[in-house]
């Protein structure tokens, strides 16, 4: 990262800076996802309350949200899922192994996928954690991810990433939306993560920056994921410029499901991802 004032301002924040922030993000409309002109060539969209991905609870009835959601917004398409386990892994439609699911097709084990192809669909799902999209405009190559504090520290951007490429992304071309996730101030997490985070602090300048110690509690701190996620993504090459960092937070937010606040029988928001 260059070390200019402006950076200096963001990473001392306590939260995500207004600079992060899409400028014609438009709190009263209904859309929830990528606004910026590099992601135009995509449909990407949130969809959080009334639906819920979680299989787990909901079983069938997430074929069924798929399938209106589909209807709804006139497409048809292949959708493509992973089975999340917060690892590193992401997978390549076409060219990895997928099992059929009850509204597509599921990867195991993964929680990225890519494709250069049209009309296939994306799912990730999330609840606190942060949803990441990619895309490379003049290659037309997309990849997202589910980005929990797991998988921001074992490098699953750096999986997507290095997936595109292997299809002929090149990093500066490579747009990212930082998509909903939980706030710092509802994030607390112990010496742990934090010790996680101090691991990759060499190759992620400023990583630390993105905790707060707890001021009431030893060993506890408050982590800023979208800032974590905006300096692993910085680190890795892509341009400040072509960061999208979306203004919503999950926990508190009547649009979207969060774990920490629903508790055991939280919902499961899902990204929705497709070149068009």
């Amino acid at each position: 990262m260059k070390n200019d004032n402006s950076n200096e301002k963001i990473l001392k924040s306590n939260d995500i800076d207004s600079n992060f922030l899409v400028e014609n993000s438009d709190k009263s409309s209904d859309h929830i996802g990528p606004r910026s002109k590099s992601f135009r060539d995509l449909f990407s969209k949130v969809y959080g309350i009334p639906y819920d991905f979680r299989f787990k609870t909901v079983g069938d009835k997430v074929a069924l949200d798929v399938k209106n959601i589909l209807k709804s917004e006139n497409l048809n398409a292949k959708v493509y899922s992973c089975f999340q386990t917060h690892s590193k892994n992401v997978r390549i439609i076409e060219k990895d192994e997928d099992k059929p699911f009850v509204y597509g097709r599921i990867f195991m084990d993964s929680d990225g996928i890519v494709t250069n192809r049209k009309n296939e669909i994306l799912l990730i799902k999330f609840a606190d954690c942060t949803p990441i999209v990619f895309y490379d405009s003049n290659k037309k190559i997309l990849g997202s991810c589910h980005s929990g504090w797991r998988g921001t520290v074992g490098g699953v951007s750096k999986s997507t990433i290095e997936a595109m490429e292997s299809l002929g992304s090149s990093i500066k071309n490579i747009h990212a939306y930082i998509g909903p996730s939980i706030g710092q101030e509802n994030y607390e997490v112990g010496l742990d993560v934090y010790d996680e985070f101090l691991k990759i602090s060499d190759e992620v300048p400023h990583i630390l920056t993105a905790f707060n110690k707890s001021k009431t509690k030893e060993d506890k701190y408050y982590l800023n994921m979208k800032l974590a996620n905006y300096l692993v993504l910085t680190s890795l090459g892509i341009k400040e410029e072509n960061i999208e960092v979306s203004p919503e937070f999950t926990f508190g937010n009547p649009r979207i499901h969060s774990a920490r606040e629903e508790g055991e029988g939280y919902g499961l928001n899902a990204i929705l991802t497709m070149i068009k």
